[in-house]
Parts: structure tokens; sequence; C-alpha cells
């Protein structure tokens, strides 16, 4: 079993350290303790995403509620599509200090 441990600033981060290590000869199980904090002040993380979601063509923003706390993320509405559910996803994980996404948006019935 190997673990990782450390600070990174954002999720994608966590995953490639992850990704990394994973294949490497002899690695049966990988214990991920890396942290993630925010190199930057974090207060404004849920306008942060809500700016990302506005900025992005494939998502409906307006449907889209975000709310944050010390580093959690829910996304709550109704997305269009898989494609929309998980760019809000991606958009969510991409703010600085964001530790954990809950993801809770429904997919169809917008009209």
């Amino acid at each position: 079993m190997l673990t990782l441990s450390g600070e990174v600033a954002y999720q994608f981060q966590r995953e490639a350290a992850h990704r990394a290590v994973g294949c490497l000869v002899g690695v049966k199980g990988i214990n991920n303790q890396i942290r993630i904090t925010p190199s930057v002040r974090t207060g404004g993380v849920k306008e942060q995403i809500e700016k990302a979601l506005v900025r992005n063509a494939e998502t409906d923003a307006q449907r889209i509620r975000v709310e944050a706390s010390d580093g959690k993320v829910t996304l709550l509405g109704t997305v269009r599509s898989w494609a929309e559910y998980r760019e809000a996803s991606r958009a969510a994980w991409s703010a600085p200090g964001v530790h954990d996404v809950a993801n809770e948006l429904t997919v169809g019935g917008v009209s």
C-alpha cells in the first residue's frame, strides 16, 4: 500500500498524483491523503464558480444554484444534458480550495 500525502491547490492535481503512481510496478493500492488547500483566498468561491458557469457555453447558468462553504460545494438545479452536468461539476472542481463537490443536478426536464 502506497500513501500519498501533502497539499495541492486543485482537485485535478490530487488526481494527477494518484494516476502518476497507480501504474508503478509493485503498487497494489493507494491511500490518497493529499489535502486540497487554496493558494489564494477562497471567500469568493461561489462567485468564481457562478462566473465560470456563465462563461461556459455548455451550461445554462440560470438553472444552476451554487452553495459553497469551507471548500465544500453543492450544485443544485436542472440541466439539459449529461454534458452540461459534467461541465458544471468541472467548473466547481476548478475553483481554488474546493475539496468536495456534491453534484445534485437533475438531468432533463428543461424546456
